[in-house]
């Protein structure tokens, strides 16, 4: 009888460290599906903000795009080609700055600047709303009216006209656009070349 009694105290305590055993290995698989779990989420996160932010940039390039064509429209339409002049304010678009002006105070590449920042940009370029009578901003596009500034380069002599007689010039612009997207943040500053004609 002792036999038998001292075998199923053996049995017992088998039984019992197995499912200690099996708590544990339990609780392993528990931690290590949370930690999986919680580098998903973290990486979904962001995934998250890094499309907002994309998306937030792509505003402000095409936001910039459209105040260049803006300025490339106003150039198009009939009248005198603007010449180099030292400050735009108060002057109908479209307006050319003498590129000296911007050089002498910033640097070559002005728009780098760190001080050229929206506040800059408001104080200095030439707001699209200025020039079409709407409003990106108030449409909730944009969180900064996008601004361009242009600046005169040369005139150029030719005669384009072949067959009319008489000379031209064409007139030859550096036009610097600045955007910004749902958050002054998100900025896009794009360049182009424009060129008018004139008889």
């Amino acid at each position: 009888m002792a036999k038998q009694i001292s075998m199923s105290l053996s049995r017992v305590s088998v039984g019992r460290a197995q499912r200690g055993a099996a708590l544990v290995t339990g609780l392993i698989l528990l931690v290590a599906l949370t930690l999986v779990g919680l580098a998903a989420t973290s990486s979904n996160s962001l995934e998250q903000r890094m499309a907002a932010n994309m998306a937030d940039y792509n505003q402000a390039f095409n936001a910039a795009e459209t105040v260049m064509r803006v300025m490339q429209r106003e150039l198009d339409r009939p009248g005198l080609a603007p010449q180099g002049v030292s400050d735009c304010s108060g002057q109908p678009a479209p307006c050319a700055l003498n590129p000296k002006v911007l050089v002498d105070l910033y640097g070559t590449d002005w728009w780098l600047h760190p001080t050229v920042n929206h506040t800059w940009w408001d104080a200095n370029g030439i707001a699209y709303n200025e020039v079409t009578g709407d409003s990106l901003k108030s449409q909730g596009l944009v969180n900064t009216e996008p601004h361009y500034v242009a600046e005169f380069q040369s005139d150029v002599k030719d005669s384009a006209r072949l067959g009319h007689g008489g000379d031209g010039y064409t007139y030859y612009y550096r036009v610097t656009a600045r955007g910004s997207g749902a958050t002054d943040a998100a900025q896009a500053i794009i360049q182009s070349t424009a060129a008018k004609r004139e008889n």
